[in-house]
């Protein structure tokens, strides 16, 4: 048992590690990566969705026919977001706006988690929109602050002890995002 136990936090901690390196790379070039970007994300939102949805109502389906939709479905939204560039940029910035709403702390209660949920899907939507409306200046503005946001998380997940920081973390994020910020905006095209 201690040794299934030693590779989940082996795991975990090799996902932190490439979480925090791919926030930062995000923070710092995630207008120059676009197009991979999109994919990826296209690819994300489309796995989600396929899984969810015949996992959920799919009743008796054998377990993995909603791994396999779900691979399918994001495998066509990536080539999809490469192709249809303002459907890409919708839903690069969308997810990544949403991830940023969706880590933010609520106060326990279904209330603020259908609070959270609808904020979430604002959050989505919104920045899709804008993104699309404004595109070079919106995504540099939430791959710079989202980037930062990530990896600032992604490196308490690595490293609890900066929990005891507290205004600390939100003053490191402001830091990083205005770094990547500054950078993409004096190397941008």
């Amino acid at each position: 048992m201690s040794e299934i136990m030693n590779t989940t936090v082996t795991i975990g901690q090799a996902v932190g590690v490439l979480e925090l390196i791919l926030s930062v790379l995000i923070c710092f070039f995630g207008y120059k990566m676009m197009k991979q970007l999109m994919a990826f994300c296209g690819f994300l939102l489309g796995f989600a969705v396929g899984y969810y949805v015949l996992y959920t109502y799919g009743g008796g389906l054998p377990a993995y026919v909603p791994f396999l939709a779900g691979v399918i479905l994001g495998v066509v939204l990536a080539v999809l977001a490469m192709k249809l560039y303002k459907l890409g940029v919708f839903l690069y910035a969308g997810f990544l706006a949403a991830s940023v709403v969706y880590n933010l702390s609520y106060p326990p209660g279904p209330v603020w988690h259908y609070l959270s949920l609808a904020m979430t899907l604002a959050a989505f939507i919104l920045a899709g929109w804008l993104a699309v409306k404004f595109a070079r200046t919106v995504l540099v503005l939430i791959t710079g602050i989202g980037g930062a946001w990530q990896a600032v998380d992604a490196l308490y997940g690595l490293w609890p002890a900066l929990g005891g920081f507290g205004l600390s973390l939100l003053v490191f994020r402001l830091v990083l995002a205005a770094l990547g910020l500054t950078y993409q905006f004096i190397t941008g095209k």
